[in-house]
């Protein structure tokens, strides 16, 4: 549960330390060592005003920061980071780590842009709404290889919805690593490839770096898995059928 602003307003004590910001017209009362020491945008702007004056903005709840284009449930979550109750215990939806990380991106947060991103990875994210998410904000692409492995290997193709969500070029990379994965079989869910080749498929065609980790074994379809099980009793059978016959020969 985030707190309320007033909430927040309610762990400020010391006056001397504090800045006023007003987001939709509610005015939050923050310490400004924590906005000074994690955004160089905040520390710049208190640091030097634009206009040099005895009341800066920040200074009072008459005369606050205006923070435009800004949700105050947003900018409640930001200070969230800093006024939780629980040490290094963070439990968030992924729209409201999303709306943390687009504040922390805008003011140039790193720590706390950092923190979203590690959340976000701890989340299950369906494959397409994460690499919609990493796009957006621009989060490292390697982050999303198990979401392109995913993509590569369902037996569904890409819905209409899903290639506009996920933009041409990363819609075109998906189609052409199912592609390469196949073969000229036809057949959806026939994976062609081994682990090895699979991996070097989906490196090349999203442009990934080789240590870019996921697992394969967790998605391959259950085609692929039904022949490889198979393959493996059938081994197995031939095996002991062996060791048997060794025993019963003199």
């Amino acid at each position: 549960m985030l707190p309320l602003p007033s909430d927040i307003e309610s762990t400020s004590s010391l006056t001397a330390t504090l800045s006023s910001e007003c987001v939709e017209n509610m005015v939050f009362c923050v310490h400004k060592h924590f906005f000074r020491r994690e955004s160089s945008y905040f520390d710049s702007l208190f640091r030097s005003p634009s206009i040099p004056c005895n009341d800066p903005p920040g200074s009072s709840e008459t005369n606050p920061v205006v923070l435009k284009d800004t949700k105050s449930e947003a900018f409640a979550g930001l200070c969230w980071i800093f006024y939780n109750p629980k040490y290094s215990i963070y439990t968030a939806t992924v729209d409201r780590w999303t709306e943390i990380l687009d504040l922390a991106q805008r003011w140039v947060f790193k720590e706390v842009e950092q923190l979203c991103i590690r959340e976000l990875q701890k989340l299950s994210i369906p494959p397409v709404e994460k690499i919609h998410i990493y796009q957006a904000f621009r989060i490292d692409r390697s982050l999303l290889a198990e979401s392109f492995a995913k993509l590569t290997l369902r037996p569904e193709t890409l819905s209409l919805e899903e290639g506009n969500k996920l933009g041409i070029e990363t819609a075109l990379q998906i189609a052409q690593a199912r592609e390469l994965s196949r073969g000229s079989t036809g057949r959806a869910s026939a994976v062609q490839l081994n682990d090895a080749e699979l991996r070097s498929v989906i490196q090349n065609a999203f442009g990934l770096e080789e240590e870019a980790f996921f697992d394969f074994a967790v998605y391959v379809p259950f085609d692929f898995m039904r022949i490889s099980l198979t393959y493996f009793v059938i081994t197995l059978r031939r095996r002991v059928h062996r060791q048997h016959r060794d025993h019963l020969s003199p």
